[in-house]
């Protein structure tokens, strides 16, 4: 009786467990199509494909590179739309930062296109912005697309020197940061029978154990947020530990019970406990929940049937561009052709001399091509025009500190002070890239940025530009104090923000 007893507990327990896999299942796939639904709800996409084609070529930048990549893994889509946008965009403008070449070029992939960008990204991006270029290098390699100037056996020994001493890895100098660490380790994981890089892989994993919060999460920046979670979830799928491993589980919570907790109504997700839907939250969560349906993070398939798409496209000009460079090329034109005469008149008719002359004028008919010119007084202009619905005041301030003192640079103040803050009206829907652009405007500082809307990149201030003060310097943003995970762009202010623009050697790891 006793035996029998047993066995049907058994039996009730396997049972009941097994109802219990199958619903966390089932509630962590609704979780993935919950994000899927309010993204396409909110942009009024009709269809998740109607999102790739039609939503997310005008998300370049922000949060469609993460959706690609998870994408790609969770069913069959054509992201023909969204490949020939990134190519576009890529072409015509500059993309600097080596990262986020990288994770353009790993997109394409994943959308199953190649194109001369992806290799030229591969070969020249490795390294030159520290330890998460070679991490991204890394992806590259594990899809098929090595560098031509180091191997992947060349990188993963880069990046296990990296490795701090307290057994994490950092953005840049000393300072331990988690995403970093969970992304060194995702990069990692194909090489982990390497016993070099399984014993780095283990002290990694312990440290970011110690740092785990009683909720389950992750502190990176100075506050608790869901993008850490994601990356760390990312991580143990791609090592294969199991969420309820007793490293990653504190106080009865696990990275993933975490990560669901920034879930809203809606369906999206919040970069911190409370606040707004964030689109990069909402973006790097789906991708970490397909990753741990899938089991890998970025999975080495994307290189089956690529099909090519070349780099160079047809560049769209503005109306404006079009017009002074079609006046340049009939001056060039008109000089050219006035040149020959001359030659003709004065008995100088040797062939030579005529592809000299024809030869200038292509130099500099291509050399018109290529600049993009814009006046002051048109920058400058309309600064002070006042704006409509507006919703408050926000405060702007420029510094630059960290190269402020001994710099003998007659542009670089000595105070470190570029603007003092100064408070600015806000408009319904204003990004800090639109105060700090109205700010050059009314003050005539200059600045120079890729991109615009959503898009923007801030490449110098002041005369003061990224990478010259070393591979890792170059101009950062915080708000209210804290380094927002989005784009200048993307980051749509409220009433009372303060911002402050900082130039940094180290990616913000110097600046308190």
């Amino acid at each position: 009786m006793n035996k029998r007893f047993f066995v049907c507990c058994l039996v009730a327990f396997a049972v009941c467990f097994s109802v219990f896999l199958v619903s966390a299942s089932g509630a962590l796939v609704e979780t993935k199509e919950g994000i899927l639904s309010f993204a396409v709800r909110e942009s009024n996409a009709q269809s998740t494909q109607d999102f790739i084609t039609n939503v997310l070529p005008a998300r370049i930048g922000i949060d469609a590179e993460w959706y690609v990549l998870g994408l790609a893994r969770d069913g069959d889509y054509d992201f023909s739309a969204y490949a020939e946008a990134l190519v576009k965009y890529v072409n015509e403008n500059t993309v600097t930062n080596a990262v986020t070449r990288q994770k353009y070029a790993l997109a394409l992939l994943a959308s199953g296109y190649c194109s001369d960008f992806v290799q030229q990204t591969a070969d020249e991006c490795v390294g030159q912005l520290g330890l998460m270029s070679f991490v991204w290098a890394l992806h590259l390699a594990e899809n098929g697309l090595a560098s031509r100037n180091m191997t992947a056996e060349q990188i993963v020994d880069r990046i296990l020197e990296a490795e701090l001493s307290d057994g994490g890895f950092a953005v840049a100098g000393n300072n331990f940061n988690v995403d970093a660490t969970a992304m060194v380790l995702q990069a990692l994981a194909p090489y982990a029978e390497n016993e070099r890089v399984a014993a780095v892989t283990e002290r990694g994993l312990n440290r970011l154990s110690s740092v785990q919060t009683d909720n389950g999460g992750f502190v990176a920046y100075g506050e608790e947020n869901a993008e850490s979670s994601a990356q760390v979830l990312m991580m143990m799928a791609c090592l294969n530990i199991d969420v309820e491993d007793s490293r990653f589980v504190k106080n009865g919570n696990t990275v993933l019970d975490a990560l669901l907790s920034y879930r809203c109504e809606s369906g999206g997700f919040s970069h911190t406990l409370g606040a707004e839907i964030s689109e990069s939250a909402s973006a790097q969560a789906y991708l970490a929940l397909v990753s741990w349906e899938n089991g890998s993070c970025y999975q080495a398939e994307y290189t089956d049937g690529l099909q090519d798409m070349p780099y160079v496209t047809e560049s769209a000009q503005s109306e404006t561009a079009v017009s002074w460079r079609i006046y340049a090329w009939i001056a060039i034109g008109a000089v050219t052709v006035t040149a020959c005469l001359v030659l003709t008149v004065c008995g100088k008719r040797k062939s030579g001399n005529y592809l000299f002359v024809l030869f200038i004028g292509a130099v500099l008919g291509i050399l018109v091509f290529s600049l993009n010119i814009e006046s002051k007084d048109g920058y400058y202009e309309g600064a002070d025009q006042p704006k409509e619905n507006i919703v408050g005041t926000v405060t702007l301030e420029i510094r630059c500190d960290v190269i402020a003192n001994g710099n003998n640079a007659s542009h670089v103040p000595t105070d470190g002070v570029i603007l003092r803050e100064m408070t600015f009206d806000l408009a319904q829907g204003e990004s800090v890239f639109d105060i700090l652009d109205e700010a050059a405007r009314r003050y005539r500082i200059p600045m120079e940025h890729d991109g615009s809307s959503k898009l923007a990149y801030v490449r110098g201030i002041a005369y003061i530009y990224e990478l010259e003060y070393g591979d890792l310097s170059g101009w950062i943003y915080r708000v209210n104090g804290k380094s927002p995970s989005v784009g200048c762009g993307a980051y749509i202010l409220r009433d009372g923000d303060r911002i402050v623009w900082h130039y940094s050697l180290a990616q913000g790891e110097d600046i308190p």
